[in-house]
Formats: C-alpha cells, structure tokens, sequence
C-alpha cells in the first residue's frame, strides 16, 4: 500500500471498533418514547447497550502524516 499523498510506502494501520452514530428517525422516536412512563423503561437499555458497532481502519504515512480510510 502506498501513501495517496506522497507515495511512500511506509504505512502504518490502526483497527479500532466503533459505534455507528443513530440516525435522525431513531434519536426522534427515543425522545418520543421518553415523554411517555412507558418510555422511560424502554429509552435507557436502548440507551445505554444500544447501536450498532462497526470497524474503521486508519491509515497513516510515516513520512508526511497523511491519513485515510480503506
């Protein structure tokens, strides 16, 4: 793999597990459940163990410092 800003090969990559930031609708529909009694039991596991986690893999040129994505 070479750098995609000066072309060298000396890369270093980094793993790292995320968690995949909610989308628009499910924030609306949690602020919808937590007026209601009923919410407040469903909102907080949701809350708190909810989302779903992915992976993301950062590049980064020894040489210049630029980093990216794959």
């Amino acid at each position: 793999m070479t750098c995609t800003n000066c072309g060298n090969t000396d890369i270093v990559m980094n793993t790292q597990q995320v968690r995949k930031p909610r989308g628009c609708l499910t924030i609306g529909l949690y602020i919808l459940l937590a007026i209601t009694i009923l919410g407040w039991l469903i909102i907080i596991p949701l809350w708190l163990w909810g989302g779903k986690k992915v992976l993301i893999t950062t590049c980064v040129c020894k040489n210049c410092g630029n980093k990216w994505q794959i």
